[in-house]
């Protein structure tokens, strides 16, 4: 009797846990990305660093320390229009402050957005899964020089994300993410640049997240 409660529990799990990703319901999230192009999807980050110059040389005058500020934010809706299949939106946006002493300070304003697809592969304890993403968006860089005049530049960016991973479900409404995804951006200068030059960066990606669902 004992061992049939127990079953049939652990079978109204699985069915309430496969239920997350049916056809109608939502899911967002927050997360974390290590890698070259440092944080990703579903996340939000905030730090602040100071960077020292050292040297060994007798007549070194060491200057102020750099100051930098950074924020990120990178929220994400989606909608299983299946079973197991997930489209929707990410939005992007970063925020860099970098103040050098006596020199200039420098800000820059970074957004992207674009959809998502996301496929699930549901097994008994945990839930492949691939996904394929694209962004279009901008970078706006403001130069405050100390002697000379402020300088601005805009630059037009977009970004391409292949992933696959696994999903481990912790309850009904959550899922725990770990995941490996190649990164890759193009970005452009705006502004007076006829021979269309770009700065292209691409990587890898160790992705751990926690994925919602509504």
């Amino acid at each position: 009797m004992k061992k049939s409660l127990i079953l049939s529990f652990c079978l109204l799990c699985a069915f309430g846990l496969k239920a997350q990703i049916e056809k109608g319901s939502f899911i967002t999230g927050l997360g974390s990305q290590i890698g070259l192009l440092g944080a990703g999807n579903n996340s939000i980050g905030f730090g602040t660093w100071t960077i020292n110059y050292k040297s060994d040389h007798p007549d070194f005058d060491e200057p102020d320390p750099d100051k930098l500020l950074t924020i990120y934010l990178s929220p994400r809706l989606g909608y299983f229009i299946i079973d197991n299949l997930v489209v929707g939106a990410n939005v992007n946006y970063s925020y860099q402050k970098e103040e050098i002493p006596d020199l200039a300070t420098f800000r820059r304003n970074s957004y992207t957005i674009g959809p998502f697809v996301r496929y699930y592969y549901p097994l008994e304890r945990f839930w492949p899964f691939a996904e394929v993403g694209i962004g279009f968006g901008a970078i706006n860089e403001n130069a405050n020089l100390e002697t000379a005049d402020d300088e601005v530049t805009r630059s037009s960016v977009f970004a391409f994300n292949l992933a696959t991973g696994m999903a481990f479900p912790l309850n009904e409404k959550s899922n725990l993410d770990l995941g490996l995804s190649y990164s890759r951006s193009t970005i452009k200068i705006t502004d007076d640049n006829p021979f269309n030059y770009r700065s292209v960066v691409g990587g890898i990606n160790l992705q751990l997240g926690l994925s919602i669902f509504l």
